[in-house]
């Protein structure tokens, strides 16, 4: 018999990758993604799953894959926050569910709503951000106001009410007990393994760059590395996140340049073709958590060169591409891999081995069993 059989996920803007929908669709992010593969895999094991998405079509209730979705208010409504913490309370109420588990950024309400009626909850940490403010290094919109704001209020509460906290890698877990004096459980991001044709690869040399168009992913220095090899085709794909003065200042950009396609958002069951494509994976971030773009790069024989995000150290310990840490050195460094087939070849066969051994939900499926039976 399952302990805690019923598991409910907050996932406010996963509607469009539950029911598949192709238009419209603003952004995919990773924590989505995360939760609905970790919802499939805990579905197909018995459990009763419900999701709590915003409103963004369909009745207010629905069952999709045999998940059941209960569906709160529109995120296009201009409702107060007394509305919106009523419209959460009423669902989940209705979810009626053993254990909440919430992925990214939270105003802390589910945690204290399980708290406060006798329930478990899990939070999942995103970034590393949200553990060490010190890691923003430039200004920017997201993190310009006080660190007593509401992000930072919410995750201080679902970190201190949550009955477990969830983390990506060593450095979350060491900051977890530093700032919050809170032991977490690391639990590694994780993906469905699929099996990948190489012939699929591009015949010229292309390089990828996905993420949201919000200023901590820096989308325009990966727009000043194509000026700087025009010789090279670059793709960039990527939603609003918020932020649609960026997204059309990079559109803008990126039309100027005859070596660059900028892709906007594309759903994610499409996206394994731009994978399966393109050679080199590029990360220009200021900081991330475990990038799931990482993840499907080396599913997919990519090798993955990033500016300030290694987590745990995979990228060099693994070999499994280059940490460049500046713009100048990440041009040197995929100026390295196109020049040389063997390497390439090499660093893409890492990371396929690489996600097969340590991501395949396959095998992360039980470690998170085991912690929704301890709590």
């Amino acid at each position: 018999m399952l302990k805690n059989e019923k598991i409910c996920f907050l996932a406010p803007t996963a509607y469009p990758l539950l029911k598949n929908k192709k238009e419209n669709i603003k952004n995919v992010i990773g924590p989505d993604i995360d939760q609905i593969t970790l919802a499939n895999e805990l579905n197909k094991e018995g459990y009763k799953i419900t999701i709590i998405t915003h409103n963004e079509g369909g009745p207010p209730e629905e069952l999709i894959n045999n998940i059941r979705v209960i569906k709160i208010y529109s995120p296009a409504s201009k409702i107060n926050l007394f509305s919106k913490i009523t419209y959460l309370w009423n669902a989940f109420k209705k979810s009626d569910a053993d254990i909440y588990f919430h992925y990214g950024d939270s105003s802390g309400i589910l945690s204290i709503f399980a708290y406060l009626t006798g329930k478990k909850s899990v939070y999942k940490i995103a970034s590393d951000v949200l553990l060490d403010r010190n890691l923003i290094i430039n200004e920017i919109k997201e993190f310009k106001d006080s660190k007593f704001n509401s992000r930072s209020i919410g995750n201080w509460i679902e970190i201190k009410f949550s009955n477990a906290v969830c983390l990506q890698n060593q450095y979350q877990l060491k900051m977890l007990k530093k700032r919050y004096n809170k032991n977490g459980k690391i639990i590694k991001s994780h993906l469905e393994i699929k099996t990948v044709d190489l012939d699929k690869k591009s015949d010229i040399p292309l390089v990828l760059w996905i993420g949201s168009m919000a200023e901590v992913k820096q989308p325009w220095l990966f727009i000043e590395l194509a000026k700087m090899m025009p010789s090279v085709k670059f793709q960039m794909i990527g939603g609003y996140q918020g932020d649609p003065a960026l997204y059309n200042e990079m559109k803008r950009k990126a039309e100027e340049l005859k070596n660059f396609e900028f892709l906007g958002v594309v759903p994610f069951e499409e996206i394994d073709y731009y994978y399966n494509k393109a050679w080199v994976l590029v990360n220009t971030s200021m900081f991330e958590g475990f990038p799931n773009a990482f993840l499907q790069a080396w599913m997919n024989y990519m090798p993955v060169l990033s500016i300030n995000a290694n987590p745990d150290e995979v990228i060099t310990n693994y070999k499994l591409g280059f940490y460049s840490r500046n713009l100048e050195q990440l041009k040197e460094d995929l100026s390295t891999l196109l020049d040389d087939d063997e390497l390439i070849k090499e660093m893409g066969i890492n990371g396929r081995k690489y996600v097969e051994k340590n991501h395949d939900i396959k095998n992360i499926l039980p470690e998170y069993i085991e912690l929704f039976n301890l709590i």
